[in-house]
């Protein structure tokens, strides 16, 4: 299999690889790769990784112009891929994948809170590796900036509860604090509400009651139209992180 040259090679190169890219690929006679070759007579490497498929069929007609854009484009691509950036990109999403799955769907699926973190981790690094990839895959790119903004929303509304939300519930399971929802009402016992008070775990979802003194309050959000993006939210958030991890299994 030939071997794209780098950008700096010399045309001579460029039309050794042309040549040898037909043969191998296309079982083109020597003849006929030669003399396609030749019709590249100026140009470096820099100018092969750079020509459009409309410059590749002027120059060697229609069809012969096409494979050999094709050929170029995935031999670029494997290059890029095989370069020490394109390692540590490859790696760097596998990784956040792996996280997203293990700290971010997993806990989804037994019906707790997910880290949002792991989701805004996993789409920054697919945007990183779309964006320096010779391919530039738009729609791989969107995605990870997609599921980043998603990310960012999920922690205010289905993120878990931030450090002082659980320090104010840990005061309440102590008794040291009260929200004292009906102290005008001297009808109450005190007492027997207190009895009744139900602990409300720290990681809550934005629909959650929290109940103290026998009266009950929302945690976070009242309106209906916070409930709604917020499950919104769950669906584009376990969307997005399924087609992420569906588009890093093709490309690996």
């Amino acid at each position: 299999m030939a071997r794209i040259p780098n950008r700096s090679a010399t045309y001579e190169e460029v039309r050794i690889y042309i040549a040898q890219t037909l043969i191998s690929k296309y079982n083109a006679g020597h003849d006929f790769a030669e003399d396609t070759a030749r019709s590249w007579r100026l140009g470096r490497g820099s100018e092969l990784y750079d020509a459009k498929l409309e410059y590749f069929q002027e120059v060697f007609g229609m069809d012969t112009g096409l494979c050999l854009f094709q050929s170029v484009c995935e031999d670029r691509d494997n290059a890029w891929k095989q370069s020490v950036i394109g390692v540590i990109c490859f790696w760097m999403t596998i990784v956040s994948a792996a996280l997203l799955f293990w700290f971010h769907i997993l806990p989804l699926l037994r019906g707790q809170t997910g880290s949002p973190s792991q989701l805004l981790l996993f789409g920054l690094t697919r945007a990183i590796y779309a964006y320096l990839s010779p391919r530039r895959d738009d729609y791989m790119l969107v995605s990870g900036l997609f599921s980043a903004c998603i990310a960012d929303q999920a922690r205010t509304f289905l993120g878990l509860a931030s450090e002082e939300e659980c320090t104010a519930m840990h005061e309440i399971k102590k008794g040291h604090m009260y929200l004292d929802i009906v102290k005008e009402n001297k009808r109450v016992d005190r007492l027997d509400r207190e009895r009744d008070c139900i602990e409300a775990p720290c990681d809550l979802h934005p629909w959650t009651h929290l109940w103290v003194d026998g009266g009950c309050t929302r945690y976070k959000t009242d309106s209906y139209s916070d409930i709604i993006k917020s499950v919104l939210l769950l669906l584009a958030d376990t969307i997005s992180s399924g087609l992420g991890l569906l588009r890093m299994s093709e490309i690996g």
